[in-house]
């Protein structure tokens, strides 16, 4: 591979103080300084050779501290937001520089190695690369000349409440060159802006004087994002762990894909209906991605086992070799199949053949988006489980009468009192900890109670895997702990909020629950795959 060109760089940065005639623009002003003081001497611990270009507002007295960089700054009154932002790119347009990388005066940088963020941005000339984490995109970029010659400001502005400039300049980027825009390898580079907490514990005037009404920023800018239709196919490097050759944990997915005829046929002769639930059954087509975020972010697992209800519905992709494929037929006694209830198909895992004695469940809809260690699943040999505090529930929602037909189930085999009537209580809901010890306990426990429990469709008679989770509970056999995660109704509101968070640092595992609130499907499909093609672009071992 031909080595890549070393580009001019040059640091881009917007600073402005506010004045000192209040004590909270005193304290802020005093603040803000000393932090973009702390974010110089960064830079030249990292960059000493890179030169830096200011967009200096409203600075009166302030003076730069000598460090070996370079600073070329131009001073003015007070630009506001968009005026700065315009200033900073036509001053760099006009310069010798390749490369512009921006960030805010108030920002703190994370870099274990800095040459590997210089060697990123060599690697992509004419691009852009960018590290996004919510409430807003941008946080640290890096952009060419080209590009940003390509690509102009919005003709918006935060100051007067039109909306988010930093969101819509991203997504027209996305937009306009997909194969242009990169994201930098995790875990290379990260910032952290400055959230003041003294007086008036803002550290933006504007902000804090309320001049614009903030739901209206979101929704406008969320309506200028959405009708640029992006679709973002992007690369990025990262490095996939090699397996554990000492792992001792199985992971359980169970699947279905509901366009699949020879599942259709068995729900119409089973149920004698011709309507199975769109929003129940329907497949996104992300199994890849969640396989993609194991392989990447769980190198502990030792065997990928995807449960499905019969041949046709293994995904053509699926690589044989890496995926161990066990049917209903393997587990579930044959007079309750078919079946097409997640609460049947959890009842019977305990009869699972050939698995290792710590176990975590995923249904297809949990993603890892950032690493995860074993430890945050089991303390030794327990189960980590949170649970929620108990609350009352409806008799007529179906799920919460599984709970508490759970919780009678348990109870009652253990022998002990009761709990507490007219409420319910259970695990988050994310990956499950499972032992193949309290399965087959519970599966003893409950032998001539469970099976009056199962049905091939979803009845409130039901319970579900949570059976598991309260046998641990009500024998004190847990550790509360649970995963650092975010979920999400998947429905028209949430649809942005979701990409970012796929992109983010923020969590460490999302559930992505269908719901009923979805406008245009087959166009929310394309942006959430397209989201997820960047975030995990690289095949994993368990595709072909």
């Amino acid at each position: 591979m031909a080595k890549s060109k070393k580009l001019k760089k040059i640091f881009g940065i917007i600073s402005y103080f506010p004045d000192n005639d209040s004590d909270y623009h005193i304290e802020t002003r005093r603040e803000r300084s000393r932090r973009f003081r702390e974010l110089l001497f960064k830079l030249e611990e990292l960059w000493p050779d890179v030169d830096i270009m200011v967009i200096a507002q409203n600075w009166q007295d302030f003076e730069l501290p000598e460090i070996k960089n370079k600073i070329i700054t131009f001073h003015y009154g007070k630009l506001g937001i968009l005026g700065a932002r315009r200033e900073l790119r036509k001053r760099f347009l006009a310069s010798p520089y390749d490369y512009m990388l921006m960030m805010d005066d108030d920002a703190m940088l994370s870099v274990p190695n800095a040459q590997t963020v210089m060697d990123t941005i060599d690697s992509h000339p004419d691009g852009f690369i960018v590290i996004q984490k919510r409430p807003s995109p941008l946080v640290f970029c890096a952009i060419s000349k080209f590009m940003y010659s390509q690509v102009d400001l919005p003709d918006i502005d935060a100051e007067k409440g039109q909306g988010f400039e930093d969101d819509i300049f991203t997504a027209t980027c996305f937009a306009k060159f997909p194969d242009r825009c990169f994201t930098f390898p995790e875990g290379v580079i990260k910032e952290s802006s400055f959230h003041y907490d003294g007086p008036g514990k803002c550290p933006s005037t504007w902000a804090k004087e309320k001049a614009y009404d903030w739901k209206h920023m979101r929704s406008h800018t969320k309506s200028v994002v959405e009708a640029l239709e992006h679709p973002v196919e992007l690369s990025e490097s990262y490095e996939v762990p090699e397996p554990d050759k000492n792992a001792s944990i199985d992971l359980l997915i169970t699947y279905v894909n509901s366009s699949d005829n020879n599942w259709v046929r068995d729900y119409i002769m089973t149920t004698k209906t011709h309507n199975p639930s769109k929003i129940r059954y329907r497949s996104w087509g992300t199994l890849k991605y969640l396989l993609r975020g194991v392989e990447r972010y769980m190198p502990f697992i030792r065997n990928v086992v995807l449960i499905v209800s019969r041949e046709s519905q293994v995904p053509a992709w699926i690589n044989r070799k890496n995926v161990r494929i066990v049917y209903h037929e393997d587990f579930i006694p044959k007079k309750y199949l078919p079946t097409f209830n997640s609460c049947t198909i959890e009842s019977f895992f305990w009869n699972i053949p050939d698995l290792t004695d710590r176990i975590i469940y995923f249904n297809d809809d949990m993603f890892p988006i950032n690493p995860l260690s074993e430890d945050i699943f089991f303390t030794g040999d327990k189960p980590n489980i949170r649970f929620t505090e108990p609350e009352g529930y409806s008799t007529r929602a179906i799920f919460q009468s599984q709970c508490r037909s759970g919780i009678d189930l348990i109870t009652n085999a253990l022998g002990i009192a009761p709990f507490e009537s007219g409420k319910i209580f259970r695990p988050y809901h994310i990956s499950s900890a499972l032992t193949k010890e309290s399965m087959a306990k519970v599966a003893e426990l409950c032998a001539d109670t469970l099976p009056r429990t199962i049905s091939a469709v979803r009845l409130d008679k039901n319970v579900n895997q949570y059976i598991y989770a309260y046998f641990q509970y009500f024998t004190n056999n847990y550790v509360d702990k649970t995963v650092n995660y975010k979920y999400f109704e998947f429905k028209d509101s949430t649809l942005l909020e979701i990409m970012d968070e796929i992109l983010s640092g923020n969590y460490q595992m999302l559930c992505l629950n269908d719901s009923d609130k979805i406008g245009d499907f087959a166009q929310t499909y394309r942006k959430l795959t397209s989201t997820f093609e960047r975030k995990f672009p690289k095949k994993s071992r368990y595709e072909l």
